[in-house]
């Protein structure tokens, strides 16, 4: 593990990179350490389309994937202003299903058994209050998935409805991006039956 010693020099170093203008690229090495992760796992977030938008010049007759990769600072701003969340519920949110189902979070639940509602908002308006009886033993905090709150009894409808809501978003996406790789598949071949056109 690193030293406290080193962990303050690579903050002052992303300081001094968050300084560069917008347009300035910096090297795979600094733009990972300006995103506070490895170099390498920016390198499998490039492989997987899930990193920020990078620069790779190629020549005409190169071949491989050992090309140098730079990134614009301005890009890595704007992923990593993506990136921001909130919570770790905001998070699954973001993930689809796998984070709706592996994620864990706190909720607010009575004593009975019944949720109330998620318990990292510290914005929302019951928040004090919930918080306060927490203390007191008038309410407990239980670390659950999304998904594994959603199954539990709620003590009103209308938050677990809405929670309800945006799972079954996060459904309808995985239905349709199943269903998209179906037609792409049947597509596919459609295009392979087909005779090639005979040269003349």
């Amino acid at each position: 593990m690193d030293t406290l010693d080193e962990r303050l020099r690579m903050a002052r170093s992303r300081n001094e990179l968050s300084a560069l203008e917008d347009e300035t690229a910096v090297e795979e090495d600094l733009a990972a350490l300006y995103l506070c992760m490895s170099a390498k796992k920016l390198g499998e977030l490039r492989a997987k389309d899930g990193g920020p938008v990078f620069i790779k010049p190629t020549e005409a007759n190169s071949i491989g994937r050992n090309q140098p990769v730079s990134y614009a600072m301005g890009e890595l701003r704007k992923w990593r202003a993506s990136m921001s969340a909130a919570s770790n519920l905001e998070v699954a949110k973001r993930q689809g299903l796998l984070g709706w189902v592996s994620a864990v979070e706190p909720f607010w639940m009575d004593l009975s058994g019944s949720v109330i509602g998620p318990a990292i908002d510290q914005t929302e308006e019951r928040w004090p209050e919930l918080f306060s009886q927490a203390i007191e033993g008038i309410v407990r905090v239980a670390w659950l998935s999304p998904r594994d709150a959603l199954r539990e009894r709620w003590n009103a409808t209308e938050p677990h409805l809405s929670m309800a809501n945006e799972f079954l978003l996060v459904l309808d996406g995985e239905k349709f991006a199943a269903l998209a790789a179906v037609e792409a598949t049947e597509l596919a071949l459609v295009l392979m039956e087909q005779p090639s056109a005979a040269a003349p």
